[in-house]
């Protein structure tokens, strides 16, 4: 629901509407359009979550060293005077760490795509889904059992993704 709110509100700013009112009658209209709208946000949240699991289950982390770099190199075009202050600048390491983890899982995902495609984990409906499971569990106990005997000192994957 609170993504359908916000899709609802955005799409009323791109209308030119004022998102308070907009969509806030029960017009056939406006029914058909907040459906799409609960169809489309369904589909977001199944993905985000969906990604952030795979964030935590690769360990998927960027560093502040990594985010630091790319927040200098967005700010280098700004002039001194309009340099954003600290809120600002923290909420935009936020995003750029968001957007990092998310590119690097999506990155991860398409890695693991190619190497099942590779290994012939890609040719038949329901054997292809429980194979790809299976190569996912494998992938990750593999990862993760040197870390065990060694004692785990891996940072946490952001729950941003």
């Amino acid at each position: 629901e609170h993504e359908v709110e916000h899709m609802r509100q955005d799409f009323a700013r791109q209308m030119g509407q004022d998102p308070a009112t907009f969509l806030r009658d029960e017009s056939e209209q406006g029914e058909q359009l907040l459906a799409t709208f609960r169809t489309q946000a369904n589909e977001r949240v199944i993905n985000t979550l969906v990604l952030q699991h795979v964030t935590e289950a690769e360990q998927i982390t960027v560093t502040d060293e990594e985010i630091e770099a790319e927040l200098k190199q967005m700010l280098s075009g700004v002039a001194e005077a309009e340099t954003p202050n600290e809120a600002v600048r923290d909420q935009l390491r936020e995003n750029i760490r968001g957007s990092m983890v998310r590119n690097r899982t999506v990155e991860r995902l398409e890695q693991i795509a190619l190497a099942n495609h590779a290994a012939g984990l890609g040719d038949g409906g329901d054997a292809d889904e429980e194979a790809l499971g299976e190569a996912l569990a494998e992938d990750a106990a593999e990862e993760a059992a040197p870390e065990a005997e060694a004692g785990s000192d891996q940072p946490e994957a952001s729950e941003e993704a």
